[in-house]
């Protein structure tokens, strides 16, 4: 498993005491077989950050993910994400941002990951996270939808490259005010399939009430 992390600048939020974070996922195929990448984002604000030997201030969050397949655990990891170096111990108005990458197999899975503030010891430090996701990259198939911030064409290959682009994930599992276009990937499979040759897919947003 590979993990990473980046900084996104957001709007401007007010500090509270609350641990506050973003998780979202999205399944992709390869010729090694389905994979999973896991989203996280954690407000700065609402970690304790403490003053470093680099006279700087920062933070960490432990984070537990367990993947569960027919009421079986088939992946688990614990691991500590530490946040960048900040100027100020407030007010930093940041996201920062965890990608990870599990190998699946076609199949039901339930995902549940919790973060914890390393730094606190209180009822607000804790928060848990709990996906039901069905893989079945079969035949002719869609991707999920990843959300993205911005992406740049890219010659060599990292984890963020996908088809010759980093893709840069949101921070939130939707597009804020702020964002002045709807930037996402996916990718289709199989379509070699198709007798005709030829496919079209299209695009729309659809109300989400009805």
């Amino acid at each position: 498993m590979f993990r990473f992390f980046l900084i996104s600048i957001i709007v401007p939020c007010s500090v509270v005491a609350q641990l506050e974070s973003f998780l979202s996922f999205s399944s992709f195929n390869s010729s090694e077989g389905p994979y999973l990448e896991s989203y996280l984002s954690v407000n700065s604000n609402t970690i304790k950050l403490i003053k470093n030997s680099e006279n700087f201030y920062s933070g960490k969050v432990s984070v537990s993910i367990d993947v569960f397949s027919n009421d079986s655990l088939y992946f688990s990891d614990k691991y500590i994400l530490e946040s960048p170096n900040y100027k100020f111990k407030d007010n930093n108005d940041l996201f920062f941002i965890d990608q990870q990458r599990i190998k699946l197999n076609n199949g039901y899975y339930v995902i549940n990951v919790s973060i914890k503030d390393e730094n606190q010891e209180n009822d607000n430090n804790v928060i848990k996270h709990t996906k039901e996701m069905y893989v079945n990259y079969v035949n002719i198939s869609i991707s999920d939808i990843q959300l993205l911030e911005r992406y740049e064409k890219e010659d060599s290959i990292n984890f963020l490259t996908k088809s010759g682009y980093n893709l840069y994930p949101t921070a939130l599992n939707f597009y804020p005010k702020s964002y002045d276009s709807l930037l996402f990937y996916f990718e289709t499979y199989n379509t070699n399939l198709i007798k005709e040759k030829k496919y079209l897919i299209n695009t729309y947003i659809e109300n989400f009430d009805d």
